[in-house]
Parts: C-alpha cells; structure tokens; sequence
C-alpha cells in the first residue's frame, strides 16, 4: 500500500501531505470564527487541489515543485490557525470585524487590530521553522496578484487558487475582480 501510494502520488507530494497535515494538527481548529465561511481544512484541501491541477497545467519547463506547490495550498492559511491559537480573543474581534465588514479583506482587519496579518505570521513562521523559502513567500503574498519577486510562481498560484474558489463560493473573503494576465513563471 505503502508503495503504491508513493509511486502514484510520487514521494515529494506524499512527504510534503504528511508535513502539512502535522503542522495542522498541532494547533486545534478555531471554535469562533466568522459567519459564512468555508471550514478550514476543506479549504485547504481545495486550494492544494486546485493548485496540483494549475500546475500540472503549466508547461514542463516552468513549472515550481508540485510537492511544494501542493503543500502552499494545504498552508496557505495557517496564519489562521495561529492567530486563533495564540490569540483567542483577539481573534474573536477579528471574526466580529469581519462578519459586519466583509467587503473589507481580512489583512486590513488584522493590520488595524493587531498590526501584522496572518499572511506576515504564517511566512514568518515557516522562516522560523526552515521551511523553504518557496513556501513563506507562498504565503506572505498570496493576496497580492502582481507579486514578481523571488518564488513568484508559488504566491501566483495560491492567490489564483484562492481567487478561483472564491468565485465559485468557496472560501471566505470579499470577491475581488480579477484579470486572468497572471504570470505564473
């Protein structure tokens, strides 16, 4: 079993789900959150899934590390999790924020409450960690469509993911136009 689910799956994609999963399960799931949102694993499995499809979509030759790719999308709320670990209370204030305000996005609620995203504290997170670089770039500009810095393509990838889902209902967030002129590479 063991072996057919590597040679599938293929083994960076297997070791990078099992790091992903235990990052998660290390911190509980929030109990307070805002109203009308997607729950998070499903909507980290979602995004992983769409990224996994965007990128075999890509040509060979510029296309990131699937395994790492696929882990960004699983990650790229973690700073969620964080902020509902650490601070609870904060937290709650936050999702209140967010529930009368949901055409404000949820980094300026977060800049305004408590100075920092959690884009900024799940990157810095991961830097902490040693995770690969690929990966907190992933995250910390994931909002932001016109980011062309190092690692471009993993931030591309999840805000297109993320921005896809939301337009079919799934996620949380306010819906923002967008131009399908990403550069993934």
């Amino acid at each position: 079993m063991e072996d057919a689910i590597v040679r599938v799956l293929g083994f960076d994609l297997v070791i990078n789900l099992a790091l992903g999963l235990a990052l998660g399960k290390t911190l509980s799931l929030p109990k307070d959150h805002p109203q009308h949102t997607t729950p998070y694993w499903q909507q980290s499995i979602y995004t992983a899934a769409v990224i996994e499809g965007l990128t075999r979509a890509m040509p060979r030759a510029e296309r990131p590390e699937a395994g790492l790719t696929y882990l960004a999308g699983l990650l790229h709320n973690f700073g969620y999790l964080l902020l509902a670990h650490v601070f609870p209370p904060h937290f709650s204030l936050i999702c209140r924020h967010l529930e009368v305000n949901p055409h404000v996005c949820h980094s300026y609620v977060e800049q305004h409450l408590l100075g920092i995203s959690r884009e900024q504290i799940g990157a810095w997170l991961m830097r902490f960690w040693d995770m690969p670089d690929e990966l907190a770039t992933a995250l910390r500009f994931q909002n932001d469509p016109h980011y062309a810095g190092d690692h471009s393509p993993f931030a591309n990838l999840v805000c297109l993911s993320v921005r896809l889902l939301r337009a079919r209902g799934i996620g949380s967030g306010r819906m923002r136009r967008f131009r399908m002129n990403y550069s993934i590479a």
